[in-house]
């Protein structure tokens, strides 16, 4: 039997992973959140439905799975999950990413404090509880950004640009740690309950893909993230490589080593995602020691680098060595990702355009996540992404002229 991996909380929709594990003869145990139906998937041998949020009673799962079919290595793609499945691998004396990166990783305030011992580029920042503490901030410049302390992808995150929006934005997010995060916080006490509050950071976002190996760090790729102005900050594209300068990538390659230190990473894949300012100086928004996407940073990077990122994560989960033979190959092509937008909320009544999408050759893949009868709430809220749009292409423009056209042919319809 081939070597044995628990995957937790995987979006099954993004294949990459199951796929890679198949390739290399790994079996996987699928842990899925309660109620969450199973389905065929490559690699898949076992699924299980199990709350990690009541954390001894799913380590004790996991302990009697190990009992009977050891356990070789465990990992997640999800951000939620990060935690548990740290806490998980030191139950087991399994690989992990690090000592205690995961405390850093999930808790952005924890995150910030860490950057600022490291001197990496920080926007000014604030950890609040409530709206009492609205006098913080006041030494801020606005525009500022309200963000849950632990939330992930674009949810709860809203920009102010006056103290009456800023008021409103806490409340706001206030609303969604008690309604949506705080099922995620009854192991940690009130770890999950704050508001981060820092300073808007004026300029275009990119993302760095790189891989850890024995502490060192090798940045695989630099990606365009587009300019979100707010208030909300919807995904929109992801294009690799960004048609940046040399020194800008320099720039961004030394902080995303830095940060990579700072949080403790020892081996892995890590997402870091910044924004560049009006001089030219990059500013992390946040990392996640995790392949982004759920996975879909691996089709990203492969496509325009060669590197197989899912592999390499799937190698440092057991705790094998990875050898990266160049970091500076020259890209292969153009990789991207179109995120479809929302364009509205309700429930879906249609969606067009993916059958003749599909057909196009700059058309790698199509993930659709939402169907015809999902509801869609509105942004802060996430209600997920109706669907990605994985492409690749020869030049820069082609890419950036293929999104417009996709933005006319992909329609959503709502009630």
């Amino acid at each position: 039997m081939g070597q044995h991996i628990v995957l937790i909380y995987q979006n099954i929709d993004i294949p990459f992973i199951f796929e890679e594990a198949e390739k290399l003869g790994i079996r996987l145990t699928l842990v899925n959140r309660p109620k969450q139906q199973p389905v065929d998937l490559p690699a898949v041998k076992r699924q299980l439905s199990i709350d990690i949020f009541n954390e001894q009673v799913a380590i004790n799962e996991l302990k009697h799975l190990d009992s009977h079919d050891p356990i070789d290595g465990v990992m997640t793609l999800f951000d939620g999950a990060v935690t548990f499945t740290s806490l998980l691998a030191a139950e087991l004396n399994l690989p992990k990413s690090g000592e205690h990166s995961h405390i850093h990783l999930r808790d952005k305030s924890a995150m910030r404090k860490q950057f600022n011992k490291y001197d990496i580029n920080n926007p000014k920042y604030a950890e609040i509880d409530d709206i009492s503490d609205i006098d913080v901030i006041k030494a801020m410049n606005y525009p500022i950004v309200i963000k849950p302390k632990t939330g992930f992808s674009s949810l709860g995150v809203i920009k102010a640009n006056n103290e009456q929006e800023a008021k409103n934005g806490i409340e706001t997010v206030q609303a969604i740690n008690e309604q949506t995060l705080n099922y995620m916080s009854h192991n940690e006490g009130n770890s999950f309950s704050g508001i981060i509050v820092e300073e808007y950071i004026n300029g275009p976002e990119y993302v760095a893909e790189s891989f850890v190996n024995n502490g060192k760090t090798t940045v695989l790729s630099i990606g365009y993230k587009g300019n979100p102005q707010g208030p909300y900050f919807e995904e929109g594209v992801y294009i690799a490589p960004a048609q940046i300068s040399y020194s800008l990538k320099e720039a961004i390659e030394a902080q995303v080593i830095h940060a990579n230190k700072a949080l403790g990473i020892i081996n892995g894949p890590t997402h870091t995602e910044l924004r560049v300012d009006n001089a030219n100086q990059p500013y992390i928004l946040e990392v996640g020691a995790r392949i982004g996407g759920s996975g879909v940073s691996h089709f990203i990077v492969k496509a325009s680098t060669g590197f197989n990122l899912a592999k390499w994560s799937l190698f440092a989960a057991l705790g094998q060595e990875v050898e990266i033979l160049n970091s500076n190959e020259v890209a292969k092509c153009i990789a991207g990702n179109y995120i479809v937008p929302t364009k509205g909320h309700g429930e879906i009544t249609s969606l067009k355009g993916f059958n003749n999408v599909l057909k196009q050759e700059e058309t790698n893949r199509i993930l659709q996540f939402l169907q015809v009868g999902n509801i869609v709430e509105p942004y802060p809220n996430f209600s997920g992404y109706p669907g990605f749009v994985l492409t690749t292409h020869n030049n820069y423009d082609d890419c950036v002229n293929y999104y417009k056209w996709l933005d006319d042919e992909i329609l959503i319809n709502y009630k």
